[in-house]
């Protein structure tokens, strides 16, 4: 028997689109590597369904038959880098892409927002254990994390939830990892409430969709055969240097019992490396939450430094990001997000 060693097998996925509406035989084939932060998690789960019926026996269940499977919450961490699989799978957390720039004097740039839609595209899976592929067909995004934080990579965290286990997968992909490096703490500008702050330590957005999949009377299978997104709901949780009052004072808006002041964050991820799109420009990332609000801010005194930690709710907001040929106006969103890579098909 062959030794198996996490570091060495293979994940991929790749775009299904619409979700499947009968158990595959197959999967999407992949297209994109996962240069995934171990461990891999993703597992189906099947629970039995215990007979309560009772039949003059002190042992119980006497009888119990196979009950519903599920795919749900399944979990991926990767460094943020500027790839195609990054773009893919920030795709799957909005829903929406449209690009602009031309391709001659600016680059093409990808604008990811909200589809105002309870299907979102789904994404096939796979990964390779050596004795048993894992597929996993219809997986729609629950929930993204963009984190980045002071001295590290940043990272994009994500949880999956799906629909079909396909088993008796034969697969031999080739592919090719994006040669792109990891993005660190010293790419990002940060900027809160309209002006560029330095003294931010962590930048936490996080972007619940509220996945659900449910399941039907159907002989053909035990797995969910429908998955919808309720809503998708924005928070930002932010670690400063408590240097001054003005973000804290838009917390306790002490001029007003009911209006709440608002704020702003945008966050700026310049890569170091380039591309040539018309002109020579760099890979980059803009996440933007055009008006927040306070839920909450904490300041406590240690034996340190103070620092406040902030909890904000993004408001839908009608703007626009980037700059340029590259600007893209949105109406009525929470968040957007801009990544310019040259890339001229949206995602």
């Amino acid at each position: 028997m062959a030794i198996r060693v996490g570091r060495l097998r293979t994940v991929a996925f790749a775009k299904r689109g619409t979700p499947p509406t009968s158990p595959p035989v197959g999967i999407t084939a992949p297209t994109e590597y996962v240069r995934f932060l171990p461990p891999w998690g993703w597992f189906p789960s099947i629970t039995p369904l215990e007979s309560p019926a009772i039949l003059a026996a002190r042992e119980i269940p006497l009888k119990a038959v196979k009950g519903p499977a599920t795919i749900t919450n399944l979990k991926a961490s990767l460094e943020l880098e500027p790839s195609p699989t990054i773009a893919n799978l920030l795709m799957g957390g909005f829903g929406k892409d449209t690009v602009t720039g031309g391709g001659v004097t600016e680059a093409h740039a990808h604008n990811f927002e909200a589809l105002e839609s309870a299907q979102l595209p789904t994404y096939d899976f796979w990964h390779d254990e050596g004795d048993l592929q894992y597929g996993f067909a219809g997986m729609m995004n629950n929930k993204t994390e963009l984190v980045m934080t002071k001295a590290a990579i940043c990272r994009l965290d994500q949880e999956w939830t799906g629909l079909y286990f396909v088993p008796a997968l034969a697969l031999t992909p080739s592919l090719t990892p994006s040669p792109q490096r990891p993005l660190p703490f010293a790419c990002v500008d940060a900027t809160l409430g309209g002006t560029l702050v330095t003294g931010l330590s962590m930048a936490h957005l996080t972007i619940e969709n509220a996945v659900n999949a449910d399941h039907t009377l159907r002989s053909d299978t035990n797995y969910a055969s429908r998955i919808w997104s309720e809503h998708q709901l924005v928070t930002a949780t932010l670690e400063m240097f408590f240097e001054d009052a003005v973000e804290y004072n838009k917390f306790l808006a002490s001029s007003s019992p009911s209006v709440l002041t608002e704020t702003s964050l945008e966050l700026d991820v310049t890569s170091p490396e380039t591309f040539t799109d018309g002109v020579l420009t760099p890979y980059k990332f803009l996440f933007k939450i055009g008006k927040m609000v306070y839920r909450s801010i904490e300041t406590p005194l240690p034996a340190g430094v103070v620092k406040m930690t902030a909890v904000g709710l993004a408001l839908p907001f009608t703007g626009s990001i980037g700059a340029g040929g590259n600007s893209y106006a949105y109406t009525s969103k929470s968040l957007v997000a801009q990544f310019i890579n040259g890339i001229t098909p949206a995602y």
